[in-house]
């Protein structure tokens, strides 16, 4: 079974191979070349068409002599398989020599059209629709032509053919006039035009030109107009109403203006001569040359008015200083516009340094009575010239301002006003002039004693508390001693009394009633003690 499946696979590769072979005679005795230029076949006796491109100097065979198609391609401006078809004679071409150039079937130029020419066969001149299109397109779904090139001279615009404005400046140059795309003016513009195509024209105040671009004159033609294209007047300001083109004054200002330009105002308030031609303020900085009218103004310009204090209403321009004097006394200084102080008497002072000449009211001193006079002063009264108290100190007090106050250890608070000695004594405790000395032998004295004339509250507080702790103690004692009793009585009762025992709680008894005699005594003693300490703390923190 093996063998038989071997040998027909052999046969039919067997066959495979025979056909192979007979079909590769065939087809090589088929396209045997020719090596006769224009003809083929393998006897060189078909004679291909005409416009069939010849072939290199390797390949020979032109056209297939049984179909008769070109092999190479077609001669310039043919198409189609055997090159029968002529193509229109206006289509472009490739670039490739071995291209068609229009299609075999509808004879529509593939690679678009020569120059001038336009339409699906070129057959259409551009020159139909505008005489200086020089090349164009037809646009889509034939709604119209574009011109893609003008001729010299003219420019595309919105697919036609404009000619260069006449306004542009024409020179002995095969170069045109203006840019093929957009129209600008190659070089220039006429005299009097600007713009980009030079349509627009100059000021007729222009001395000549303008510049091409902006619009702005070389110069103005009349000294009556300014600005960059002058065609602004020139500010009313200005002698002979003469300016250059940045408007600036050439012969100056009239009489009344001031300023680079001449538009500032001489103030109103300048002082103006009889002589009508003469100038009221400098020019340069517009200060009044003949001073303020009325002398009622001051300042350069006069522009500030004199102060309401001046008599008259009147001052200097240079400093604003009142010339006659001031309206009233209430008032001072150079230009009387400082009101007198508040504390003078009936509130009238000097011109010249605002003293105050009728005095000061009650409560001050200096010179412009603006300084108070030390509250410890009697009524409240001092002396003007250096306030020192009229009247002397209150209580507590001494110095010429009754600024100090007199020591605390003077009795009954009260010193000499000139030099701070305690006039009524010292307080129980302390001696001399000023009561800095301690008098050791009344000092325990001084301390109960002051404590109850300066304190009376903490005092019988302190004895209260005194006689509380002395009841206490002696119930304290009186209880012990009853319940003592009563153990003694119980005891008694219990053992029958024997006379030395007897006579032992009795001794007992005598010495313990001994003893709480003595402790009570003690404990009162120390209550005295300890009233009086407390006494002399509370003054001494009282003084403090």
């Amino acid at each position: 079974m093996f063998i038989r499946k071997l040998m027909m696979h052999i046969i039919q590769k067997m066959k495979v191979a025979l056909l192979v072979c007979l079909f590769g005679t065939f087809s090589a005795a088929n396209e045997a070349k020719c090596s006769k230029q224009g003809y083929g076949g393998p006897n060189c006796t078909f004679e291909c068409p005409s416009n069939c491109m010849f072939p290199s100097e390797n390949d020979t065979d032109t056209c297939n002599y049984t179909t008769g198609e070109c092999l190479h391609g077609c001669n310039q401006g043919y198409a189609g398989q055997n090159c029968s078809v002529e193509c229109p004679q206006n289509c472009a071409p490739s670039g490739n020599s071995g291209d068609e150039l229009c299609s075999a079937t509808f004879t529509q130029c593939l690679f678009g059209c020569n120059e001038g020419f336009y339409g699906p066969n070129c057959t259409n001149y551009c020159t139909d629709k505008d005489s200086n299109c020089k090349r164009c397109t037809e646009n889509d779904g034939n709604s119209g032509v574009v011109c893609n090139e003008c001729s010299k001279n003219f420019y595309r615009g919105s697919g036609k053919c404009i000619q260069c404005s006449y306004w542009c400046q024409k020179l002995p140059s095969p170069s045109p006039q203006c840019r093929e795309n957009d129209g600008y003016c190659n070089y220039g513009c006429k005299n009097s035009r600007f713009g980009f195509k030079c349509g627009s024209r100059c000021s007729n105040t222009c001395e000549s030109s303008c510049h091409r671009d902006s619009g702005k004159c070389d110069g103005c033609k009349y000294t009556s107009y300014c600005g960059p294209t002058c065609e602004i007047a020139c500010q009313d300001g200005c002698a002979l109403q003469q300016c250059n083109q940045s408007c600036d004054c050439i012969k100056g200002c009239n009489i009344d203006r001031w300023g680079r330009k001449c538009v500032n105002q001489c103030s109103e308030n300048c002082f103006r001569p009889q002589d009508v031609d003469s100038r009221i303020c400098n020019h340069s900085d517009g200060t009044c040359l003949y001073g303020c009218k009325n002398n009622k103004y001051w300042g350069d310009e006069c522009d500030v008015s004199c102060s309401d204090g001046c008599l008259n209403g009147t001052c200097q321009q240079e400093s604003g200083n009142c010339t006659v004097g001031c309206t009233s006394k209430t008032v001072h200084g150079l230009r009387c516009d400082t009101v007198c102080s508040e504390n003078c008497l009936n509130g009238t002072c000097e011109r010249a340094d605002g003293y105050c000449d009728d005095g000061c009211n009650i409560g001050s001193y200096g010179e412009r009575c603006d300084i108070t006079c030390n509250r410890n002063c009697i009524s409240g009264k001092c002396k003007r010239e250096n306030g020192f108290c009229d009247n002397g100190c209150e209580a507590g007090n001494y110095g010429d301002q009754c600024d100090l106050g007199c020591s605390y250890k003077c009795l009954n608070n009260r010193c000499k006003r000139t030099d701070g000695n305690c006039t009524d004594g010292c307080i129980s405790g302390y001696e001399g002039p000023f009561c800095e000395k301690v008098d050791e032998a009344n000092i325990i004295y001084y301390y109960i004693e002051e404590t109850s004339v300066v304190n009376k509250t903490l005092v019988g507080v302190a004895v209260s508390a005194w006689l509380l702790l002395l009841v206490v103690l002696a119930v304290k004692v009186i209880r012990r001693r009853y319940h003592i009793k009563r153990k003694e009585t119980a005891n008694e009762e219990r053992i029958p009394p024997v006379r030395d025992q007897y006579e032992c709680m009795t001794s007992q008894r005598e010495q313990r009633d001994t003893a709480d005699a003595a402790n009570y005594e003690v404990l009162a003693h120390e209550g005295e003690r300890t009233v009086e300490r407390s006494s002399y703390e509370n003054f001494e923190n009282s003084r403090v």
